[in-house]
């Protein structure tokens, strides 16, 4: 939701953009994955979109719909924890990034013959063919 995949690569959609294709959808807070990049943006409308990131592949390659790579540039796990306080209206939103043993679980998705996966994990970055 957040990107925008061309022949030229990765960019980031401008809140403009996202404002208008955002603007039937009456939720103030929308939640997305598929890059596994966290990232929060508040729009100009009102609008929060909020990424939680990726809690095991934080990057990887793709063809479609152009070929790109997607990457968080660390091996940390990352998740959002939104919270509501009962007498306020805006939630709380919080990104948490957690230190794990990534070169275990490395080690693991290379023994299961995926060393572009392995190499994510290690990295945060893609694995480039």
């Amino acid at each position: 939701m957040l990107e925008e995949v061309s022949e030229a690569g990765v960019r980031y959609k401008s809140a403009e953009q996202l404002s208008l294709e955002l603007e039937d959808i009456p939720q103030t807070y929308i939640l997305c994955g598929h890059s596994h990049v966290y990232r929060s943006i508040y729009l100009p409308c009102g609008k929060h979109i909020i990424n939680a990131g990726s809690v095991g592949l934080p990057a990887y390659d793709d063809e479609w719909p152009h070929p790109h790579v997607m990457e968080s540039l660390t091996p940390l796990a990352e998740y959002v924890i939104m919270n509501r306080m009962p007498d306020q209206p805006l939630w709380q939103i919080e990104h948490v990034s957690v230190s794990y043993d990534w070169d275990a679980a490395s080690q693991l998705a290379l023994s299961h013959g995926r060393e572009d996966y392995a190499y994510s994990i290690r990295t945060g970055r893609a694995l480039m063919k």
